[in-house]
């Protein structure tokens, strides 16, 4: 998912269209955030995510997957320079 993730953001500063990236970001959190609260009186989920709870761990995971994201649209910015230069 990290790489698809990276692709996505590299093909859409590519082509100019930033918003569908930080949309989609943003959709996959909200996403995210309701299917841990329809899982939250699952108690075989219970010690699943510790030491962080369920939220922490979506926060974390959602920052890090962000890391692929800006290095691949400074790759794509590059490209995109050595194309119109």
């Amino acid at each position: 998912m990290v790489v698809a993730t990276a692709i996505l953001a590299f093909f859409s500063k590519l082509f100019g269209n930033s918003i569908t990236l930080i949309t989609g970001n943003i959709l996959s959190m909200m996403v995210s955030f309701f299917l841990i609260k329809e899982m939250a009186g699952n108690e075989q989920w219970e010690n699943y995510f510790k030491p962080l709870t369920p939220n922490q761990l979506l926060i974390l995971v959602s920052v890090l997957n962000l890391i692929p994201q800006f290095l691949t649209i400074i790759l794509a910015n590059r490209y995109k320079r050595k194309l119109y230069n």
